[in-house]
């Protein structure tokens, strides 16, 4: 999947059954398997092949298979990849909606309600030693097969699963919220600066003036954002200007030493060597492939 420039993703859902699957396969070439994103959606990640490190709102966890995670809404979250192999793992990502009854639910206040307002968090992390595993690693993994299955009445068995997870996660699991650490609150405070590179990443953008956006000093900002995102920042635009580089080469006619220019790289020569390294490829030779 491409590494795109809306790093606030707008989760298109139906209204009805707003819940979204999506199973990313990737080769032992792409280190960047989730790219830097967030969302007002809650998101299961079951990780089904391969190693990782998950980096949500600034803290990192290995991921091995079998390992589940959970983000919540707003979260800044992405992935690396750590293994050689290929990388797989499946995404359900819903509103919390989804979990509620019709009309006043108190069941909803007391559970779901409290995950949208920060009063209680869920383990971002559960391994597959954790005790708490054999309480949830079932139902989600039902929920997977009933939503790639799409039988009949899949939409009402998909609800009870992930309802059934959600349940043993607040009897076992989810506790009031914690004083929040300092690396949540370093990747709260880099989603405006985010936002403004996401809009404006064909122009030049120094780390000076990416410190001053979030008043910090050059030296302080690169240490908390390389800990917030598990990127630098020089490496953050460059994923961005590839992933729009990337988008114009599968979408438009544009010549390339336009795309170059497009997406805010000083020439062609420069293009190319930041992309062979991200991609693995040349830009010609992705275009060649569509």
């Amino acid at each position: 999947m491409p590494i795109g420039t809306d790093l606030r993703e707008e989760q298109k859902t139906d209204p009805l059954f707003p819940v979204n699957l999506f199973r990313n396969r990737h080769t032992g070439h792409e280190a960047t398997i989730l790219p830097l994103h967030w969302h007002e959606h809650l998101e299961i990640i079951w990780m089904t092949e391969g190693e990782a490190v998950f980096i949500v709102n600034g803290q990192a966890f290995t991921a091995k298979p079998g390992d589940l995670l959970f983000v919540g809404g707003g979260e800044l979250h992405t992935g690396q990849a750590t293994s050689a192999g290929p990388t797989e793992f499946v995404a359900i990502v819903f509103h919390p909606d989804l979990l509620a009854g019709k009309g006043f639910d108190p069941h909803y206040i007391r559970t779901i309600a409290p995950l949208l307002t920060g009063e209680r968090r869920l383990p971002p992390h559960i391994g597959t030693e954790a005790p708490l595993y054999a309480y949830v690693a079932g139902p989600v993994m039902s929920a997977v097969r009933e939503l790639e299955s799409r039988e009949t009445a899949y939409e009402m068995n998909a609800k009870l699963y992930l309802a059934l997870a959600f349940a043993q996660l607040f009897r076992h699991g989810a506790g009031p919220q914690q004083k929040p650490k300092e690396t949540a609150r370093q990747a709260e405070r880099f989603k405006p600066l985010i936002t403004y590179v996401e809009q404006r990443y064909a122009e030049k953008i120094s780390v000076e003036d990416a410190a001053k956006m979030v008043n910090l000093s050059p030296y302080h900002f690169c240490k908390s954002f390389k800990k917030a995102t598990g990127h630098t920042f020089g490496r953050f635009l460059q994923l961005i200007r590839v992933g729009e580089a990337e988008r114009l080469l599968l979408e438009t006619e544009m010549p390339v030493t336009e795309i170059a220019v497009e997406v805010g790289f000083c020439d062609l020569h420069y293009l190319n060597k930041v992309f062979k390294k991200i991609k693995y490829c040349s830009p010609s030779d992705l275009r060649r492939l569509r």
